[in-house]
Formats: structure tokens, sequence, C-alpha cells
């Protein structure tokens, strides 16, 4: 069953369109950890509940008229259904194409590597087209000099985290000590919420992708 998974989904994965970083069919092992943890606990005995339009509708906290909920019923929920499922075959489409292309440059690295052009594999991610075209007609330690100072540099820019919606051109990293203004005006966003009520389980902080096998399902 879980290879039969891998051969349908095995191009998915973290962070998949980062081409240095391997998918579930390169590297299983993430996958496994977080199915693992799904099927550990309470988690056995949950039954996945589909709700139908109506049920939606129901459950739905504004007042809407008789015409909109028709409206909804017939209209907008079954498009705005297909055209999930349509972003996410698109998505899967597009994400099997470029894996393909992992697949080759991780391929190239190797055999770059075989031959002595550059001393690791991992660093045919820090060089562009042009370099790689250039070094697999001729060793040039310049450029490989130029991939090991991008690949140094590359840890320190990787942990930096940004605000999701940012502003202007002053762009700064908002996980470095920076002293915080307090805000004496700002603009109120009201809106409804999308659940309503309290929820008591068991929290998990995943910092980074390689935290996410510690997310356990709780029921």
């Amino acid at each position: 069953m879980f290879s039969a998974f891998l051969k349908e989904h095995g191009h998915r994965g973290y962070m998949e369109w980062d081409i240095m970083v391997p998918q579930w069919e390169q590297d299983p092992l993430p996958i496994v950890k977080v199915l693992k943890n799904m099927n550990d606990g309470q988690a056995n005995n949950f039954e996945k509940k589909q709700l139908s339009i109506d049920d939606m509708l129901q459950s739905l906290k504004s007042n809407i008229s008789s015409s909109n909920k028709y409206k909804l019923r017939k209209l907008w929920i079954p498009l705005s259904q297909k055209a999930i499922g349509f972003r996410e075959q698109s998505k899967s489409l597009l994400s099997a194409h470029f894996n393909r292309y992992r697949n080759a440059f991780s391929k190239l690295a190797e055999l770059m590597v075989n031959e002595g052009r550059i001393p690791s594999t991992d660093l045919i991610y820090f060089l562009t087209i042009e370099e790689v075209y250039r070094l697999t007609f001729e060793r040039e330690s310049t450029l490989v000099a130029h991939a090991k100072q991008r690949m140094k540099h590359f840890t320190k820019l990787n942990a930096m985290q940004f605000n999701l919606i940012i502003k202007g051109v002053d762009v700064k990293p908002i996980n470095f000590d920076t002293k915080l203004e307090p805000i004496a005006k700002g603009e109120i966003v009201c809106g409804t919420a999308v659940c309503s009520g309290k929820v008591t389980a068991r929290a998990t902080v995943a910092k980074t992708i390689h935290d996410v096998n510690l997310i356990q399902a709780t029921f």
C-alpha cells in the first residue's frame, strides 16, 4: 500500500518547489514519521465526516437570505469544490514535472562528483545554469569557490522569517533582534469567524519543517 502511495504521490513533499529538497520518493522518512504519528493513540478511533452542502449552510453563523442560500447550494459551492479539485490536480502535475528536473540535476551532480568537477552533490544547487554548463566541459575552481560561498550564506538566509504581508521596500526579518515601537494608531479588520467555540487539544509548535514529525493528531 505504501509503495502504491509513493508511486502515485512520491513527487510531492515539503518545499516541493525547492529543487534541492528531496521529495517523498527520494526520502520517504518524513512522511513515514507523519503517518506513524497519525496512526498512534486516539487517531485510530477517528472517523472522517464529510458534510453535505445543506449541513454547511446550516452551520453558517451569518444571516443569509433564502435566495443567496439557493445560489450557494446550486452554483457557488459546487463550483468552488470543483475549482479546489482542479487547483490540486494542477499543483500535482506541475510538481511531477518539476520533480523530473530535480532527479535530472541530482543525477548530473553525482556524475560531476565522480569526475571531480565539484566536491559534493549539494554544490550543484548553488550554481547557475550557465555555471553548471561551463563546469561540465572544463574545471573552473573559481566557480566552485563562488558556489561554496553561496552555500555558506544559505544557512543564515534560510533561517530568516518574514511577515506574511509586507508593505514597502524596507523588508527586515522578524526573527532578528530589533526594537519594536508601540503602535499608536491602526486599522481594525472586522469579519466573521470561520470557527466559533472552544477546542481542547494537544498543541505542538513546529518551528522548522524538520519538527513536523512531532505533530500528533488528537480527537
